[in-house]
């Protein structure tokens, strides 16, 4: 199933385009109604999706649709760590607890904290850079 999205906004239309990406639909996108009519000539196109910034409402900014985006892959990203892992990145980046408190509560080294910590940040990185944020 082939979905065309005409939208202007082009952090709104990434965001739905790698939605449906994900969902397993092909996507194609056009800026305007001219790119649109191109498109719909030279493609069999089953459903057209427009003006969606329409649908979301004025109080969205691009750069909060965008912080949105980030947060949701982030949250996926931890909840794929394993659990000790999890929990370390969590205690010390969302909680901002310090090596030590992580290390006497998980009844590890700090240097085993700080290889945990390491690690997951370069997970992140990769992840990051594989979903497009960096």
């Amino acid at each position: 199933m082939k979905i065309l999205i005409v939208e202007d906004n082009m952090i709104l239309c990434g965001m739905i385009e790698k939605w449906l990406h994900k969902a397993g639909y092909d996507v194609l996108t056009a800026i305007d109604e001219p790119g649109a009519r191109n498109i719909l000539k030279k493609n069999e196109i089953s459903l057209v999706l427009d003006e969606l910034s329409e649908c979301i409402g004025e109080s969205y900014t691009e750069k909060e649709i965008h912080q949105r985006q980030l947060n949701e892959a982030m949250n996926h990203f931890v909840k794929q760590l394993p659990t000790r892992e999890r929990s370390v990145f969590i205690r010390r980046y969302f909680y901002t607890e310090s090596i030590e408190e992580i290390a006497a509560k998980y009844e590890l080294k700090k240097n085993h904290v700080y290889v945990l910590l390491s690690r997951s940040r370069e997970k992140l990185k990769a992840y990051l850079q594989k979903e497009g944020y960096l």
